[in-house]
């Protein structure tokens, strides 16, 4: 799911695809009772991507949505 969902990510953003790391310690993964991924958009301190996740959020939204929806056809 975290795969699909960075693809579509890169592809409806023109962002780059950093990879995927999976990280199981992590407490909002460990202690939820279903499937969950967690997905960080970009970085606040890279003006571009800023720029972007600030004037466009619907790219992101769509991205997301997008993976979500291929994982599950």
């Amino acid at each position: 799911l975290g795969e699909i969902i960075l693809e579509e990510l890169s592809e409806s953003t023109g962002l780059r695809n950093r990879g995927m790391q999976v990280r199981t310690g992590l407490y909002v993964l460990r202690k939820t009772a279903m499937p969950a991924v967690l997905v960080e958009l970009g970085f606040i301190t890279n003006a571009s991507e800023a720029a972007l996740m600030n004037e466009n959020p619907a790219l992101f939204a769509r991205g997301i949505y997008n993976g979500i929806e291929a994982y599950f056809n």
